[in-house]
């Protein structure tokens, strides 16, 4: 499973992340057009986001380099880094969001109207939904069909012709038995309770005053959603490769010999096209979430120019 996740596709994301990182700080907004307390609001939300993508980064390395879950079997550590990243990431959002900088001055504000969740996060949170509902079905389903062992997924046993007896069930792995599901779906509980902590925190923080306050406070949302979602789609993604692969093996049958004859037994045609087209659409997962990660959060627009110039003179009234 680690070929999954090797350095070609996370450097290609690295590499039009900071292209698409530069093209934002280009364009967005100077810290002389905005109010003081805006500007360190945003600054800290962007630095927060930052650090978080980069502690998710260095979390899933070390444990795809360190392997702690060795005594588990082989692969699993790698199988948990797209966990890892976004366990890390959200943390360290929550952590910002616990931060935020309080209102500052003698005359302080604060609005009195109920504060609800973005309406520009709540495709992102569907995604998150989506991928955690599809990550737990692929877990049971793979916890249910697998082998003993928990690593792979067995085929039936095969009647050869003419009384010539039966071919004992072909194996192939790796598969997303319980040796998998169990920490995949623990790793997803994780991920799920510290989104939960991290939205409440940035629902609830101090508020910055003016019309800036429900931009800077969709973007935190978005930041903790997108990072959340972007690791449950390459894991998700992740387990349906490697199990259709498994299952497509299987459903490819082999070649037995028997005295002079070589015989072709097992297969299912229909378990293969099913198996290739799953396959296909876990690699499409798996990029999914990787662009995902590429989504940038709502940002602020520049006030509209006031007119400048003298303001027009008034127009006599005509006596009637």
């Amino acid at each position: 499973m680690g070929g999954l996740f090797s350095s070609a596709p996370v450097a290609l994301v690295l590499l039009v992340g900071l292209t698409v990182g530069a093209g934002l700080a280009a364009t967005a907004v100077r810290r002389r057009q905005l109010d003081p307390a805006v500007a360190d609001a945003r600054r800290h939300g962007t630095g927060a986001g930052g650090l978080a993508v980069l502690a998710g980064l260095a979390a899933a390395v070390a444990v795809g380099l360190t392997d702690p879950a060795a005594r588990l079997g082989s692969g699993v550590s790698a199988a948990l880094t797209p966990l890892a990243f976004a366990a890390v990431h959200t943390g360290v959002l929550w952590v910002g969001e616990s931060a935020w900088p309080r209102p500052r001055g003698a005359v302080r504000t604060a609005s009195l109207l109920p504060r609800r969740f973005p309406a520009e996060a709540r495709r992102v949170r569907r995604l998150l939904v989506g991928a955690a509902v599809g990550l737990v079905a692929v877990a049971a389903a793979g916890w249910a069909t697998s082998a003993p062992g928990g690593r792979a997924v067995a085929g039936p046993v095969t009647a050869l012709p003419d009384g010539l007896g039966a071919v004992g069930p072909s194996v192939a792995g790796p598969y997303p038995g319980p040796v998998f599901a169990v920490p995949a779906l623990a790793g997803t509980a994780v991920v799920l309770v510290l989104v939960v902590l991290a939205l409440r925190t940035a629902l609830a923080r101090p508020a910055v005053p003016g019309p800036a306050e429900a931009v800077l406070r969709a973007a935190s949302v978005h930041r903790v959603l997108r990072g959340a979602a972007a690791g449950l789609l390459v894991e998700l993604g992740g387990l349906l490769v490697v199990g259709c692969l498994a299952l497509r093996s299987i459903a490819r049958g082999a070649e037995v010999a028997v005295d002079t004859r070589v015989l072709d037994v097992g297969g299912d045609p229909v378990l293969q096209v099913l198996a290739t087209a799953g396959a296909a659409l876990g690699g499409s997962t798996v990029l999914a979430g990787l662009a995902l990660l590429l989504l940038p959060a709502p940002r602020l627009r520049p006030a509209p120019p006031t007119p400048s110039g003298p303001p027009p003179s008034p127009v006599p009234a005509v006596p009637a």
